[in-house]
């Protein structure tokens, strides 16, 4: 069990870092929509729970 919480910190922590290079991506990237990018992490997160 501790083998797979030790993952799921992985994976969390990964994920912190999609969010941080969604957001630099956004701050670079005006054309794209915020909310289509948070909807769609959103949707991503769900799917790794």
């Amino acid at each position: 069990m501790r083998a797979i919480e030790f993952l799921s910190i992985d994976n969390l922590a990964d994920l912190i870092f999609v969010i941080c290079a969604f957001t630099i991506g956004e701050l670079r990237n005006k054309n794209k929509s915020k909310i289509k990018v948070l909807i769609d992490f959103m949707m991503f997160f769900k799917h790794r729970i």
